[in-house]
């Protein structure tokens, strides 16, 4: 009688399954590769934060930098354990 959960995270049906499709919906932050630890619930610690938190403030840089966070003062909120 315990509850159950189904947990799905960046699938694609086969007739989308292709690196084609992945990456279009990638390139348009649709989709991601592997390793969404929270969004599956099992949060493994230290180990998915510092990537997770790598990613974010690349991705911050490449958006709104040129690409270059060198001497920039970020002030994050909101980010639960990425956020130190």
């Amino acid at each position: 009688d315990a509850p159950r959960v189904l947990i799905a995270n960046s699938n694609l049906v086969p007739h989308w399954a292709t690196w084609e499709k992945f990456n279009e919906l990638d390139k348009k932050g649709l989709m991601m590769y592997g390793q969404m630890t929270a969004g599956s619930w099992i949060y493994i610690g230290t180990q998915g934060i510092v990537q997770g938190t790598y990613e974010t403030f690349v991705e911050a840089g490449r958006q709104h930098y040129g690409g270059n966070l060198r001497r920039k003062w970020i002030l994050t909120g909101g980010l639960g354990g990425m956020g130190g």
